[in-house]
């Protein structure tokens, strides 16, 4: 009797995507934004500590995506209105580096801890 593989692959133009990101592979750490898949398909699922455990920065990077729906649909009718459009390159700069700092933190956190 056999162990049977049960993992399920990925493949582009027939060559398997890698289970793992590269850096994992090269280094043997986790990325800052290794796990943020699996924390977004956890939050589609409403598991919501599941997702903190992939990726505690997947659950605000998810509610900013999720946000762009109501956002988008908000600008186009204020385009076909001939109103102006909203100029928030500031606050996206902001929200931006906020994030980028907390994956980092949290990043240096897993690997400090060996939280993997």
């Amino acid at each position: 009797m056999g162990i049977q593989d049960n993992r399920e692959t990925v493949s582009l133009l027939g060559v398997a995507v890698p289970e793992t990101c590269t850096f994992k592979r090269v280094v043997g750490y986790g990325c800052p934004g290794c796990g943020l898949t699996r924390s977004f398909i956890s939050l589609s699922h409403g598991q919501v500590i599941e997702a903190l455990y992939f990726n505690a920065v997947g659950l605000p990077l998810y509610l900013l995506v999720i946000a762009q729906i109501p956002y988008r649909l908000v600008l186009m009718h204020r385009i076909r209105q001939g109103q102006s459009t909203w100029q928030l390159s500031q606050a996206g700069t902001w929200v931006a580096c906020l994030l980028s700092i907390l994956l980092i933190v949290q990043w240096i956190t897993r690997i400090c801890f060996a939280w993997n």
